[in-house]
């Protein structure tokens, strides 16, 4: 596999002008301002190009890449910012009228929440380079995560820093449905029925608790706490949902941020356990390549022995749940590797693209993904 490191310099040349030397602001800790992360990606089949949403501390969070010119575009989603947005978490999707659907979140803490208007959500048009802002689902909280039910037009996410599940309808602008889940699932996910999974925890304390797993049915607007959660790695995982996926084939591929590997029958609630992959943390990224097969994207440094750190692409076969690894992602021009994956994206050539995230001595990363078989 041939990995490569983009940097983004884009993103610091809109604040400060033409740069000779970028590691002087990627890589220096003085600069925390500038420092960013590519916390979400997606291809977007429509125009060729990769959406990478950021996280920037100035909430300039949203990018395009093109792949033939390796040069990105500001998305000025700062036309439309209000306070306290400074990251596309894990929240990019693209609808079938062409346009891509999306959240922000933040970082506020207790003392500042409640004087911040909270996370929006929104639409981008590529064509015309609108936005269109839908509302704010939870007031003060911000958006850690969407899915999108284009059938019946409803933005389903979760919050931060106070923990919701919260349904949104596009038609109204209103948000139907807000629980209090007291878990922070990283992705929730649509089933073919048009029921949400997603998780929860089964103690109102945000800091304790099994993460479990729940469902919300549109129809009833009922949620269903289940007694079930993902598979747990080791005796102490709290099985917090890292990754969860629908690619069509009548099943939800499922992650924990522990590295877990699962697969859910959402009709009758069995789940299949596939595995650990990686020695490390992290399952974040979960995708079909245009050939069929699917990838994994895990791996996170977190302060872990060398040896547990480095971040992998796993190919997985779906009926024999056997992982075949193609490599540590890592950039030998760049001089460092991925140190925390956070998004995956294939595009119509079959390359992966990476977003990376929470890097100890630099800024984040959009990583490219070359497979060799």
């Amino acid at each position: 596999m041939i990995s490569i490191a983009h940097p983004l310099p884009e993103v610091y040349e809109r604040k400060h002008g033409k740069i000779n030397d970028l590691r002087s602001i990627t890589h220096n800790p003085k600069r925390g301002e500038d420092w960013i992360a590519t916390t979400t990606t997606l291809f977007n089949p429509n125009d060729g190009l990769i959406y990478a949403g950021l996280t920037s501390r100035d909430g300039d969070i949203l990018y395009s890449y093109d792949r033939s010119t390796g040069k990105a575009t500001c998305c000025d989603y700062l036309s439309v910012r209000v306070e306290g947005e400074i990251k596309v978490h894990r929240s990019l999707e693209l609808g079938p009228d062409g346009k891509l659907y999306s959240g922000s979140a933040g970082l506020v803490d207790r003392k500042t929440r409640d004087a911040h208007p909270g996370g929006q959500l929104w639409s981008y048009d590529p064509a015309t380079g609108e936005y269109d802002v839908f509302g704010i689902p939870v007031p003060h909280d911000y958006v850690q995560h969407i899915t999108v039910d284009f059938e019946r037009q409803v933005m389903y996410g979760g919050t931060y820093p106070t923990p919701w599940f919260f349904a949104f309808d596009l038609k109204t602008r209103t948000t139907k449905k807000c629980s209090y889940s007291g878990a922070l699932p990283h992705r929730s996910v649509v089933a073919d029925d048009g029921k949400v999974w997603s998780g929860y925890s089964m103690s109102m304390d945000l800091a304790n608790g099994d993460n479990m797993l729940m469902t919300y049915d549109p129809d009833t607007n009922d949620i269903t706490y289940h007694d079930f959660g993902l598979p747990m790695v080791g005796t102490s995982d709290p099985r917090q949902i890292d990754d969860m996926v629908n690619l069509g084939d009548g099943y939800i591929y499922a992650s924990t941020v522990s590295g877990g590997f699962s697969r859910i029958n959402p009709k009758t609630c069995d789940i299949e356990w596939y595995g650990k992959p990686s020695r490390g943390m992290r399952l974040a990224g979960i995708d079909e390549a245009p050939d069929g097969r699917l990838f994994i994207t895990t791996g996170a440094f977190y302060g872990m022995h060398k040896d547990d750190a480095p971040c992998h692409v796993f190919a997985v076969d779906r009926d024999t749940k056997q992982f075949y690894d193609y490599g540590i992602i890592e950039d030998p021009d760049f001089g460092d590797g991925c140190q925390v994956v956070h998004h995956l994206s294939i595009d119509d050539e079959g390359t992966l693209w990476v977003g990376e995230t929470d890097t100890h001595n630099r800024s984040g990363c959009l990583w490219e993904c070359h497979l060799e078989d």
